[in-house]
């Protein structure tokens, strides 16, 4: 499900980032879920479902992250999911602009 949009979000706002594992048409789960997002200046943080608080299992094969990001700029993500059941990856991007209220 890759996508060439880039979301915009300002400083301080909470981001949700969100996945549908699938087979067919039905929502399943992989063995491993994997969540990094490199932040703008080149920084790889990771979350692991089952180790990480961060990675929330939603429904069968549905994940999300919510993380409060401030650093201006761009950051990409992936999700990674492994195993023989459900396995795929998905890249995305979004971008943390200034407030225009609060300089």
């Amino acid at each position: 499900m890759p996508t060439n949009t880039v979301n915009s979000f300002y400083s301080g706002d909470t981001v949700r980032f969100s996945i549908a594992f699938t087979v067919g048409s039905t929502d399943t789960d992989p063995t491993g879920v994997i969540f990094r997002t490199k932040n703008p200046n080149g920084v790889v943080s990771s979350y692991t479902y089952g180790t990480d608080a961060e990675v929330i299992k939603v429904s069968p094969g549905n994940y999300r992250v919510d993380l409060a990001l401030s650093l201006l700029g761009e950051y990409n993500y992936r999700w990674e999911g492994s195993g023989t059941t459900a396995p795929g990856v998905s890249e995305g991007r979004i971008r943390i602009n200034r407030s225009n209220v609060i300089m």
